[in-house]
């Protein structure tokens, strides 16, 4: 196989339905049309396995992981993938979609660049390793990562937004950042419940004048900035009031999806 030549999606389980699994279908074929690969079998039996998982787990981690098949190479000789999908049990969370609160720390290297695969999940993920690795050596929750040109990207490990009192901000792809499953169903929701939204360029100096900042990742769902550490101050932040008021609407969306949109797929028979 071709270490480091693949895709992957990581989806929230969820009272034994996969969460947002549309969505990442979508993302994860637009991925193998970028990189050239293909499915090893019909997603027909994928979805039943994963199907089977989640309402075995109830509630957990599911990774659904594509790799390229062949001998290694960088000059990829196939277009044949291999397939695992590994499940991990999570704690019910009650509060889901809203997560504790997190510390950030400014990871102090630029390096996150728009390529025509950086808005999905690949293998190549070494920025987000160190970064994050970084973070734990210093105490924090996550590190913010930057663009190489300086502006606001995401997390380590999730898409960022901050809100001003008037708009609700969150960087743009051209950043590198990764486009997030539930960073596209915040902003849909906004739009839905008419706060204003705006994709914005922003230095991570800026950040001290928001009101309040949140992540946004389909594991830990969405996650109140208390504290962010940039090189030469600190900023903390207050109680968030417009985040409470998102995650109560997204999870009565959750909550009220139509029965039939939330079920297992009809059994594969092939």
């Amino acid at each position: 196989m071709s270490f480091g030549d693949g895709v992957f999606e990581t989806i929230r389980l969820q009272e034994g339905q996969p969460l947002f699994w549309a969505a990442h279908r979508t993302r994860l074929t637009q991925a193998m049309e970028t990189l050239a690969l293909q499915l090893p079998c019909p997603w027909e039996p994928i979805e039943a396995q994963l199907y089977t998982l989640s309402a075995r787990l109830r509630y957990g981690r599911l990774k659904l992981l594509i790799i390229r098949a062949g001998e290694g190479a960088y000059t990829p000789l196939t277009q044949e993938t291999l397939l695992w999908l590994i499940a991990q049990p999570l704690p019910k969370n009650p509060s889901y979609p809203l997560s504790s609160a997190q510390n950030l720390i400014l990871y102090p290297h630029p390096l996150l660049v728009e390529t025509p695969w950086s808005r999905f999940k690949t293998l190549s993920a070494l920025p987000y390793v160190q970064a994050a690795y970084y973070a734990s050596q210093k105490g924090h929750s996550d590190a913010l990562l930057l663009s190489q040109e300086g502006y606001v990207a995401e997390t380590s490990r999730a898409n960022l937004f901050w809100f001003d009192g008037k708009t609700l901000h969150t960087p743009p792809l051209s950043t590198g950042a990764v486009a997030g499953i539930l960073r596209a169903q915040i902003i849909a929701l906004a739009t839905s419940l008419h706060i204003p939204t705006q994709e914005t360029l922003t230095r991570p100096e800026s950040l001290a004048h928001a009101q309040e900042v949140f992540t946004t990742n389909v594991i830990q769902g969405l996650a109140p900035i208390r504290q962010l550490t940039l090189p030469h101050h600190t900023i903390n932040y207050p109680e968030p009031t417009l985040l409470p008021r998102i995650a109560t609407h997204l999870r009565e969306a959750l909550t009220l999806t139509p029965k039939e949109d939330r079920s297992a797929p009809p059994a594969y028979n092939p």
